[in-house]
This record gives structure tokens, sequence and C-alpha cells, in this order.
């Protein structure tokens, strides 16, 4: 549920069952991902819902010059890691891997000579 309809759930269990007035505050802890590496702002996040790579690359300021775009690694909470191909991504949205509270992504930084 989201919060209001948590909220109104809650008021309607208990009002006017067990109590006159009541008043029900829900609040949802803020939950992060970590962007970092070869981003313009790489910092902690807060996640807002519906994020992919790409939204979370964007959201720390996008890529610096130095990236290595085709090599991203997502690492999620439980430790499990995968490379994203932003190249492809940015091309084709069935690549842009969906991002979840607590992820960490790394941009590499490519090999310059």
């Amino acid at each position: 549920k989201k919060a209001g309809e948590l909220r109104d759930a809650i008021h309607a269990e208990y009002v006017p069952k067990w109590f006159k007035r009541l008043t029900v505050a829900v609040r949802l802890d803020d939950r992060f991902i970590y962007v970092g590496g070869q981003v313009r702002r790489p910092d902690r996040y807060v996640f807002s819902g519906d994020m992919t790579v790409l939204a979370a690359i964007k959201v720390a300021g996008d890529f610096t010059e130095f990236a290595q775009k085709s090599d991203v690694k997502v690492t999620r909470a439980d430790g499990t890691e995968f490379i994203v191909d932003c190249k492809k991504a940015i091309k084709n949205s069935k690549y842009d891997t969906r991002v979840y509270p607590g992820d960490s992504i790394y941009v590499k930084q490519r090999v310059i000579w």
C-alpha cells in the first residue's frame, strides 16, 4: 500500500471502535542508491521509485568525459554484481536495468593512451 492508503486503513480500523479521534502519520524511511566513479557528482542519492541505471547516472550529473560507458558495474544490496553496457542502453532501453534501494553503481574510467 502507499503511505496514504495505509494511513486511511489504520484510521478506519481504530476509529470509532477504539478511539473517538486518532491522528495517524505514516513515514517512509528514505532509501538510497550510491553512484560513484566517473560521474560528475559521485554521492549517495535518495531512491525515487522507478529508477534505471541511466536515470541514476543522470541524477549524479551524468558521465564524465573519461567514463567507460560500456562497462558500468552494478552491485545489488545482497552483494550480487553485474555489468551494464550503457552505450547499448542509450540506444535501446531494454538494456537499461532497474535499480533498487541499496544498489551501488560504479562507472569505471576508460583507458586513455
